[in-house]
C-alpha cells in the first residue's frame, strides 16, 4: 500500500508522524511524509521519501495574521480573522499536498493540513484524520481554549465543541472550496467535518489513552492509538554543537528548558525569569531558543537552536517543555527516568501548557 502523510507545522508535529510512517514502512508499506523544506533530511534519515508540502512554518506562523488569528479573544471575528491568516497559504499548499498524494492508496493528514481531504479525493485514495490531541466533541470536557475547560457541565462542554467547529469551518471552508471548485470537485457541506454522520474518515489519535481516556460519547471511526514514537534517527552526518557537547561534558547533567513553536510578546523577561529560578535552584540548563528567540548567558547555561530530542533528552536531568500536543510526555522517552507531570484535560503531552501559569509546574524531575 502506498501511503501519503500530510503534517504542518514545528519539530512537534513532524517526530509523531516520522514515527508513524518508519512504522508504516516496517510493515511493507511505501510511505511519503510531506512537509516543510527544512525537516528534509529528518525524513530522509528515517527511510521515509520526502515531498516539500512547505517552505517554512515559522515565517508563517510569524506573520501578523496568523498572530491576530492566535491571540484574538473574539470569538464571532475568528472566521474572518481564519481566512486573512490562512486563505493565502493554503492555495499553494494545496497544489503542493496534491502533487504528493498523487499515486497514493491512502491519505492521511494531521490537524492543519485541512487540504488532506481534497487531495486524497483528486488522487482517487483513501483519507484518514491524525491528530495528536482531542478534536472530537464530547460531553466531558471543553474544546481547547474554552473558559474554565475543567469546569463546565456536559452539555456547555457540547456547546463548546459546536462553536468552536462552526467558527473555524466557517473561515476555512470557503478558502477549500475555491480549490475545490478550480479541480471540478463538489463543494463541502456546512456542516464542520468532526460533526458529520457517517460514512466519514476515520480518525486517529497519536496519544496514550492513559494520558486522556477515551470519552464514552466518542463514535466508533475514532481510535486512539498510544503515541506514534521511535527512536528517530538522527541525520546523516549531524553533530552536536561543540559549545553543547563541552556543556555536557562539563558537570552533572542539566535541565532542558524549551519552548518550541511558542511566541512568547517578552522573551528577554521570560529568559530572565527562568535564568532567575534556575539559579536559585542551582542547576544547569539547555536552554531551547525556539521561535521566540530566547537568550540567556554564563557558564552554568547553554543556548541552542535545533537538536534531536532523542540523541538530549537521555543526556539531561529533566525537562520542561511548553505542552504542545505533538511533544510526547517526556516520560514517555525510551530511556526516560521517572518523570512527575501535570496537564490540562486537553493536552496530551503530560507537560505544562504555559510557562506563565500554574501548569508551569511541570517540571518532569528524573533522578539519575
Amino acid at each position: 500500500m502506498r501511503v501519503t502523510i500530510l503534517t504542518i507545522g514545528s519539530r512537534g508535529d513532524l517526530d509523531p508522524f516520522l514515527a508513524l510512517g518508519a512504522g508504516l514502512r516496517k510493515a511493507g508499506h511505501a510511505v511519503r511524509l510531506a512537509t516543510h523544506r527544512p525537516y528534509a533530511e529528518q525524513v530522509a534519515a528515517a527511510g521515509l521519501e520526502f515531498a516539500e508540502l512547505t517552505d517554512d512554518a515559522r515565517e508563517a506562523l510569524a506573520s501578523p495574521a496568523v498572530q491576530a488569528m492566535l491571540t484574538s479573544k473574539n470569538v464571532l471575528a475568528m472566521p474572518r480573522l481564519v481566512r486573512a491568516a490562512l486563505g493565502p497559504r493554503l492555495a499553494g499548499v494545496a497544489a503542493a499536498a496534491e502533487r504528493a498524494a498523487d499515486g497514493a492508496d491512502v491519505v492521511v493528514a494531521s490537524t492543519l493540513a485541512m487540504v488532506g481531504p481534497t487531495a486524497a479525493e483528486r488522487a482517487g485514495a483513501r483519507f484518514v484524520w491524525a491528530h495528536l490531541q482531542p478534536a472530537t466533541p464530547t460531553r466531558v470536557y471543553a474544546a481547547a481554549g474554552a473558559p474554565a475547560a475543567s469546569d463546565l457541565p456536559g452539555p456547555l462542554n457540547l456547546m463548546s465543541w459546536a462553536l468552536s467547529d462552526h467558527m473555524l469551518w466557517r473561515g476555512v471552508r470557503p478558502v477549500l472550496n475555491r480549490r475545490r471548485r478550480e479541480l471540478g470537485l463538489a463543494p463541502f457541506p456546512a456542516t464542520p467535518p468532526a460533526r458529520r454522520p457517517p460514512p466519514r474518515p476515520p480518525v486517529l489519535y497519536g496519544y496514550s489513552p492513559a494520558v486522556a481516556p477515551v470519552p464514552p460519547d466518542w463514535p466508533a471511526d475514532v481510535h486512539v492509538t498510544g503515541y506514534w514514537r521511535a527512536a528517530v534517527p538522527v541525520a546523516a552526518g549531524w553533530r552536536p554543537p561543540p559549545a553543547l557537547a563541552a556543556f555536557l561534558a562539563d558537570g552533572p547533567p542539566p535541565v532542558y528548558v524549551g519552548f518550541g513553536s511558542m511566541h512568547e510578546k517578552d522573551p528577554a523577561g521570560l529568559a530572565d525569569l527562568l535564568r532567575t529560578g534556575l539559579r536559585r535552584a542551582g542547576l544547569r540548563a539547555v536552554l531551547h531558543a525556539g521561535w521566540a528567540g530566547l537568550a540567556a548567558d554564563g557558564d552554568d547555561v547553554v543556548v541552542v537552536g535545533d537538536v534531536p530530542h532523542g540523541w538530549l533528552f537521555p543526556r539531561v536531568s529533566a525537562v520542561l517543555h511548553h505542552g504542545a500536543p505533538g511533544r510526547p510526555r517526556p516520560g514517555c522517552w525510551p530511556d526516560a527516568r521517572p518523570r512527575s507531570c501535570r496537564s490540562s484535560p486537553t493536552s496530551t503531552s503530560g507537560a505544562a501548557a504555559s510557562p506563565r501559569s500554574g501548569w508551569a509546574r511541570a517540571w518532569c524531575r528524573a533522578p539519575r
